[in-house]
């Protein structure tokens, strides 16, 4: 199951508050963020983290000043909430947000580099 809105929201208040940025947030785009995870996912738990940051990549100004942190900090929260990591170069990941948000990656070109990233918690 997606991360529930409410873990999405206590999360960008403590980002906001380390990092020192806006705490408001587009609380409408996280909501249809989430749905759309949801919906990719469509109940396969593995596709739960790349579903979840296909979905936040795409809203960027849905959390301003904290876009890049947030979506890597909820995937990965969202792996661990099924028993997995993500083992990741932070460059790949960041060039991946980039291009999902701009329109140049799709959510099968998410999934496909998300898959095999994925491992059992130690």
């Amino acid at each position: 199951m997606i991360l529930s809105l409410a873990v999405i929201l206590q999360t960008h208040a403590f980002l906001a508050l380390r990092f020192q940025t806006k705490r408001s947030c587009d609380e409408r785009a996280l909501v249809s963020a989430r749905a759309e995870a949801g919906y990719l996912a469509r109940g396969r738990e593995r596709d739960e983290p790349g579903a979840l940051f296909f979905a936040l990549a795409r809203r960027p100004r849905a959390v301003p000043g904290l876009w890049d942190r947030f979506v890597q900090v909820l995937t990965e929260a969202q792996a661990r909430s099924i028993g997995v990591r993500i083992l990741f170069d932070h460059e790949d990941m960041r060039r991946l947000r980039i291009q999902a948000a701009v329109g140049h990656a799709n959510y099968p070109d998410v999934h496909d580099w998300m898959k095999p990233r994925l491992h059992p918690l130690p």
